[in-house]
């Protein structure tokens, strides 16, 4: 599974959209499972750079227990966003709070005015430009948060998978802080 995470690490909020998308569209019985041959043509067309038997592997162990021979997607996406470092969770958690104004969600609507692609850690480096960032963040909102926001779990599972593009502290801390407006935060001995 790490293989497979750091390659949509790479890529960032796009890739797992794509990925999530694929599985979507392959669940021919809309059953939160696809079929080998699926999982193959998603590996391939998404060139995720697993060897035949790293796909193989990661087929079986979530086709496990399911009558249909189909791989459990939903349960691979979870294992492969894995958990959030505690330090992590208390960002997440605090930048919820911050942002669900006073209600148990946290509307796409809000989450995507309140990004400054400006100072996430792509656009203060050069490696990428504040339009295509936030194309891209937007993107992911709409998709992950339906037609309304995001609940706490939907919420906290969005920022691990934004996690994963962003391995180191300070670059998470910022994509959870001063990308959306909040300065001075204290986490952890932040």
């Amino acid at each position: 599974l790490e293989r497979l995470r750091a390659s949509l690490s790479r890529r960032g909020l796009k890739a797992w959209r794509t990925l999530s998308e694929r599985f979507q569209q392959y669940d021919n019985k809309k059953n939160g499972g696809i079929m080998r041959g699926d999982w193959q043509r998603v590996h391939r067309t998404m060139g995720l750079g697993l060897s035949p038997e790293e796909q193989e592997a990661v087929f079986k162990s979530f086709a496990q227990g399911r009558r249909d021979g189909s791989m459990d997607y939903c349960a691979c996406l979870r294992a492969v966003r894995g958990p959030l470092a505690e330090r992590r969770t208390a960002l997440v958690g605090r930048l919820f709070d911050e942002l669900r104004e006073g209600g148990d969600i946290v509307p796409g609507a809000v989450l995507k005015a309140r990004f400054d692609a400006r100072s996430t850690p792509m656009c203060a480096l050069g490696s990428r430009d504040a339009a295509s960032e936030r194309a891209d963040f937007e993107g992911a909102v709409d998709y992950f948060s339906g037609d309304g926001g995001l609940d706490a779990q939907s919420f906290t599972d969005f920022f691990t998978m934004l996690s994963s593009a962003y391995p180191e502290e300070d670059e998470f801390k910022l994509m959870t802080t001063t990308a959306f407006g909040i300065h001075g935060a204290s986490i952890g001995g932040c």
